[in-house]
C-alpha cells in the first residue's frame, strides 16, 4: 500500500494540494483505503472521504505511533555540493534513515547554497524520499553554516571525518557501538584544509576512509549513511 503524507493526523485528516495529486496519480478513489504518516513517527490506516484538486479529506480507521529513537542516531555534516547533487543526497539519506543533515560551509566548499525556499525544498525532497522507502521518520534538516557552528551543536555524538589523510581507518575496521549516536563530517572534494583537521581533531573526532578510491562528497555521504544504518538496524532486528 503507497504511503501519504500528513503534516497532522487528526480524526478529520485533510491531505494538502500535492498529497491530493499524488492520490490521483495512483488513481485513488473516494471509499479507498490509503496509508498516511506525519514524519513523527505516527501512521495510520484511512479512507479517502473526498478528493478535490487542492485537497482529500480522511477518515481514520487506526493509528500505530513509533517512539523515536534516542540512541543509534546518525547526523551527517556534509559540505554543499553543486547543482543537484545535493538535492540527491538529501533524499537518499532519507532513505536510509538519517536522523540529522546539516548542509555545512567548508574553506574549499564550491557552491554556497542560499534562497528562501531552501529548507523547505530540502523538506519535500526528504518527504518524498520517506514515502517511497517508508521511513516515518522526517530527518531534521538544518540551515547551510559554517562546519563549525554544526560542530557547537554537537554534544552527544561520536565523530566520524572522512578523511583523505594518511592516518584514517577504514570505516568497517572500526568498532562501532552501535547503541551511540554518531555525527559523519564529509568535506568537499579538495578534502579538508589544515586548520579544519585540527578543529575535527581537537574535538576528539576519528578519521575514517570509504574506499580505496576518492569519492565525491554526496557518495561519501551516502557510504556512511548507508553503513551506518545498516549496522544499527541488523542489530535491532
Amino acid at each position: 500500500m503507497s504511503l501519504f503524507y500528513a503534516e497532522n493526523i487528526s480524526p478529520e485528516t485533510v491531505l494538502d494540494k500535492s498529497e491530493a495529486r499524488h492520490l490521483a496519480a495512483f488513481r485513488i478513489k473516494e471509499g479507498d483505503q490509503i496509508q498516511i504518516f506525519d514524519g513523527k513517527g505516527t501512521s495510520a490506516l484511512a479512507i479517502v472521504k473526498e478528493i478535490t484538486k487542492t485537497i482529500a479529506k480522511l477518515e481514520i480507521l487506526n493509528t500505530k505511533k513509533f517512539t523515536p529513537r534516542q540512541n543509534g542516531k546518525i547526523t551527517l555534516i556534509v559540505s554543499i555540493a553543486k547543482g543537484q547533487r545535493f538535492d540527491w543526497l538529501i533524499s537518499k539519506a532519507a532513505e536510509l534513515g538519517a536522523d540529522c543533515i546539516m548542509p555545512a560551509l567548508f574553506e574549499r566548499t564550491v557552491k554556497t547554497a542560499s534562497g528562501k525556499n531552501l529548507l523547505e525544498r530540502y523538506r519535500k525532497l526528504s518527504i518524498s524520499a520517506c514515502k517511497q522507502s517508508g521511513n516515518l521518520f522526517l530527518p531534521r534538516i538544518y540551515p547551510p553554516d559554517r562546519f563549525e557552528e554544526h560542530l557547537k551543536q554537537l554534544s552527544d555524538s561520536v565523530f566520524l571525518s572522512a578523511s583523505l589523510s594518511d592516518n584514517a581507518r577504514s570505516l568497517v575496521e572500526i568498532d562501532l557501538d552501535i547503541s551511540a549516536n554518531y555525527a559523519v563530517f564529509i568535506g568537499p572534494e579538495g578534502g579538508f584544509t589544515t586548520r579544519e583537521e585540527q578543529i575535527l581533531k581537537d574535538s576528539g573526532a576519528e578519521n575514517i576512509s570509504l574506499t580505496s578510491t576518492t569519492l565525491r562528497t554526496e557518495t561519501a555521504a551516502v557510504c556512511c549513511c548507508s553503513y551506518l544504518a545498516l549496522m544499527r538496524d541488523s542489530a535491532r532486528a
